[in-house]
């Protein structure tokens, strides 16, 4: 979690979580990384709603509580948190993807590609005061995104001020609604399914990022 302290008064914090789709005989692979900006003012209470909404099914086989959308089976509830996720006040999305790789092996190229783009785009545009990435559980996934980020700050990309950091979903309720963005824009995107995304789209900004340099 941020503390007020250490981030610039720019008034908002940015989660990140992703969603992909592997590239099939049928189609080119999908990568999105998405963000939930929410407000300096309003993140409290945001974070104290996200937790009433969690439930014992929620819970995970290590104990952590969080909201899913992936695992959550009542569909007639994943349906009314991804239009209530969308809502909150003081809250906005953007969503950074790109389409068109076709080897499952360049997953993580096309990952880090999108960071790169994205990241200065949250910090520059967004004014994030901080950045917070969901912390993926590899220990070698986490240290290529701990080097793409270091890349932005070398290069100047990235002010070197600015937190940039990762943590476990259960600690942030935060990345909650990046995830439900994330599915929300991986419905429409890769199924052509927009009955979640019409929710985000009106606060959005969705960034298109080309798959090859």
């Amino acid at each position: 979690m941020f503390e007020s302290s250490t981030v610039r008064r720019v008034g908002s914090f940015a989660y990140l979580d992703e969603a992909d789709a592997e590239p099939t005989l049928a189609r080119t692979g999908l990568y999105l990384v998405a963000a939930a900006i929410i407000e300096t003012d309003h993140l409290a209470h945001c974070e104290a709603l996200l937790r009433t909404l969690v439930r014992e099914e929620d819970v995970d086989s290590k104990g952590h509580r969080r909201l899913h959308l992936s695992r959550i089976k009542d569909r007639h509830r994943k349906h009314e948190l991804a239009a209530l996720l969308a809502s909150l006040r003081g809250t906005r999305f953007a969503v950074g993807w790109t389409s068109g790789y076709a080897d499952p092996k360049s997953r993580e190229r096309i990952r880090a590609k999108i960071l790169w783009e994205f990241l200065p785009h949250l910090a520059a545009k967004e004014e994030a005061g901080g950045i917070l990435l969901e912390q993926r559980e590899d220990a070698k996934l986490r240290a290529a995104d701990a080097r793409t980020i270091g890349r932005l700050r070398d290069g100047g990309f990235l002010d070197l001020a600015l937190p940039v950091d990762q943590a476990p979903a259960s600690t942030a309720p935060g990345l909650w609604m990046a995830d439900a963005a994330a599915a929300a824009w991986r419905r429409d995107l890769v199924e052509g399914k927009d009955n979640w995304s019409r929710w985000y789209a009106p606060h959005t900004n969705v960034i298109e990022v080309a798959s090859r340099s």
